[in-house]
Order: C-alpha cells, then sequence, then structure tokens
C-alpha cells in the first residue's frame, strides 16, 4: 500500500494500460469501473494532501487498491474466457453536413472579439435548428429559440456592461462585472449552453452533442476568466444537473455523453486544471458523438480488438479533471464517480448478456 501511495499516478497509468488493451467492450467496461475507482481516490489525495489526515489518505489507499483489483479481476477474466472479440458496433452517422458548425466553432474558440465568439455561438444555433428541420423534429426548433434569447441576452448585457470600447477577449477578466451582473451573466450564458449541449433531459435533440463544445468554449473563455464570482454561485445547481445527466448516460450506455457530461462537471469547478483537461473530455465526446472516432468502449471500425486505444488520452484526463471537481463540489463529483462505475458494471453485464 505505501508504493501505491508514493506512486500513485504509475498505478493509474499501469491499469490504465491493461484497460484500454483489453481485448472486448465487456472486459473493458468492467476495467473501466476499476480505473474510475482508482481515479478517485487519486483526485482525492491530490486535493486533500499531506494535512488530510492519516485516515483520508488511508480511504484513498483503499479506493486506488480496490479500483486496481478490479482491473486485474477484468484482465484475469478476459484472459479465462479467450472468447471471440464482441461484435463490431456501427459508428453513428456521421452529424456535420454544413460548415454552419465548423465555422461556429473555430470562431467561437478563436475569435479575439466578443462578438466574434457571440457571432460563432450563433452560427451554431443555426445549425441546431437547421438540424432539426432536416431530420423532421421541428418542435426542437423551440428549444434552440430559447437558448437564442438565453444566449443573445446574455451577450447583449455583456456589450452594454463593457461599452463600445471593450470586447477584446485579452481584456474580458478585467470588464466591470457587479457581483449581481456575473450571477446574471452565468445564468443566461452558462445555463442557456448546457441546454443546448444534448445532455439529460434534452438528450434526444437531433443534435446530439454538437453543441456540448459551445459549453465548453464558454465556459474557457467567458465564464472562467470573467464571471468567476458568478459561477461560484451557480456552480452547485450546475454541477448536480451534469451529475444527473452522467448518471442517465451511463445507465443507458450513452458513453460519449457521459463523458461529456463529466468533462463539463470539471470544468464547472472553475479549477484551471479541471478546465483545460475537461476541454479534452468534451472534444472527445464531441468527435465520437460526430462518428469521426469509434464511441468509447465500442468499435466503429470492425476491429473490436484495438478500439480502446481510443479511449487513452480522456482515461488519461480524468484523475485531473475529477481534481478539480472535488476541489469545488465533493458530494456531487463522488456520486458522478459512482454512478459512471455503476453503469460501467451495467455496460459489462449488458454485453455479456449480448454475448
Amino acid at each position: 500500500m505505501d508504493a501505491l501511495a508514493e506512486r500513485p499516478f504509475l498505478l493509474y497509468a499501469a491499469l490504465l494500460l491493461v484497460t484500454i488493451l483489453l481485448p472486448s467492450a465487456r472486459s473493458r467496461a468492467l476495467a473501466g469501473a476499476g480505473l474510475l475507482l482508482t481515479a478517485l481516490g487519486i483526485a482525492a489525495d491530490r486535493v486533500g494532501g499531506a494535512d488530510a489526515g492519516s485516515a483520508f489518505a488511508t480511504i484513498n489507499e483503499i479506493l486506488g487498491g480496490a479500483g486496481a483489483l478490479i482491473v486485474i479481476f477484468a484482465a484475469f477474466r478476459a484472459w479465462r474466457e479467450r472468447a471471440a472479440p464482441d461484435a463490431p458496433v456501427p459508428r453513428p452517422p456521421r452529424l456535420i453536413r454544413d460548415p454552419l458548425l465548423p465555422a461556429g466553432l473555430l470562431l467561437a474558440a478563436f475569435g479575439p472579439q466578443l462578438i466574434l465568439v457571440a457571432a460563432g455561438t450563433f452560427l451554431g444555433l443555426l445549425f441546431a435548428a437547421a438540424t432539426a428541420v432536416r431530420t423532421g423534429h421541428t418542435r426542437w426548433t423551440a428549444l434552440a429559440a430559447i437558448g437564442a434569447v438565453l444566449l443573445g441576452a446574455g451577450f447583449f448585457l455583456q456589450f452594454t456592461i463593457l461599452g463600445p470600447l471593450g470586447g477584446r477577449m485579452s481584456e474580458l477578466s478585467a470588464g466591470p462585472f457587479s457581483p449581481p451582473a456575473e450571477r446574471l451573466l452565468v445564468i443566461l450564458l452558462g445555463f442557456g449552453a448546457l441546454l443546448l449541449s444534448g445532455l439529460f433531459p434534452f438528450h434526444r435533440a437531433p443534435w446530439r452533442l454538437a453543441l456540448a463544445p459551445v459549453a465548453a468554449i464558454l465556459l474557457v473563455r467567458v465564464l472562467v476568466p470573467a464571471l468567476a464570482e458568478g459561477l461560484r454561485d451557480w456552480q452547485a445547481p450546475a454541477m448536480l444537473w451534469l451529475t444527473v445527466a452522467v448518471a442517465f448516460a451511463a445507465f443507458q450506455g450513452r458513453w460519449s455523453a457521459a463523458t461529456a457530461g463529466g468533462g463539463l462537471l470539471g470544468m464547472w469547478s472553475g479549477n484551471r486544471e479541471a478546465v483545460e483537461l475537461g476541454l479534452v473530455l468534451v472534444s472527445f465526446a464531441w468527435l465520437a458523438d460526430a462518428g469521426f472516432l469509434p464511441p468509447p468502449l465500442r468499435s466503429g471500425a470492425g476491429n473490436e480488438r484495438w478500439s480502446g486505444l481510443w479511449f487513452a488520452v480522456p482515461a488519461a484526463a480524468i484523475p485531473f479533471v475529477l481534481s478539480g471537481a472535488l476541489q469545488a463540489q465533493v458530494l456531487v463529483s463522488v456520486l458522478a464517480v459512482a454512478v459512471a462505475a455503476t453503469g460501467l458494471l451495467l455496460e459489462s453485464h449488458r454485453r455479456a448478456d449480448a454475448g
């Protein structure tokens, strides 16, 4: 146990390597549950530090050890069964059929002026509305319209406060935002973007996770650097919402949505490390859901044996995202890990039944 406590990231890296090299989605799902427990132990230890006490350190070591045992058991079971790989699951159809969304995301992510970020956001909203009409789900245009009203009001309020000389993204953090204005802006921009992100209870939106990167970009470029106090005020309800979204997606086996929800959960903590690496999780989930990568745990290319390699980068980010989330909200972060691990166990059981 002492060796594990001294080198927790080496342990996690070894468990991650074992997990992604397992030959089937069933075994990777089981090992993934153990990997999450280990990540939680490592993240909690990072947050607690040396002053947390021996009892706290022992609990974290137990979490890490229990997770390691689950991964080892998954590897042993996969070796003993040596069954044929799981049947490949087709990739989802590629969602991006026009340039509106890529252009919008590029503007929002790299535009040097707030007005360009707003323009990129509304190009994403146009894409969502067009997707709803094109797929025959026109009732979902109402949600896009609500999102447009909330986000439009938020950007308008920011432009009003900043005045005609404001709006450079590099100077946004120095804007004269009062605490009440920050709280209102976080409702309008933060929750407005979450409405459109494709997570529960709006998971049936025809644009799926296409606008999840918009929520992440607004967090990175606007909410965290310029509206930190308002973000802290609304942190608890937002992270609780995202925990419920992760739980719903995990129990439904929608792992791209669960990954996106987990990334946004960490980003709402406001912790710089969690924000940056949470963006990695959201980007990975977006690419998988858009059909450019195999979905987590499942193969879309007909080669189930190696499809776990896709999960290496986002899995490596999980302990750091969790550290930030734990610093902000302990209970909901632990609940998110618990429901995700339970969902992975259910996924392993479902894959066994399907086999």
